[in-house]
């Protein structure tokens, strides 16, 4: 049925893509960005799969 969802479902979605995120950021933060990067995109960028994988895991 549409518009029902887990209990929780909401907020296990969000606490799995922090998890997710966190690793993440943290290499973010300690690692500079590489010099062959185009337009100086940072390693955080690439927590745009953490919603993501964290979605394909809960359905």
């Amino acid at each position: 049925m549409y518009g029902t969802s887990a209990p929780g479902g909401p907020l296990r979605f969000f606490l799995l893509t922090f998890a997710f995120s966190v690793p993440f950021r943290t290499l973010g933060l300690l690692v500079e960005t590489p010099d062959g990067v185009p337009t100086g995109v940072p390693v955080s960028a690439l927590m745009l799969v953490c919603p993501i994988t964290a979605a394909v895991l809960l359905t």
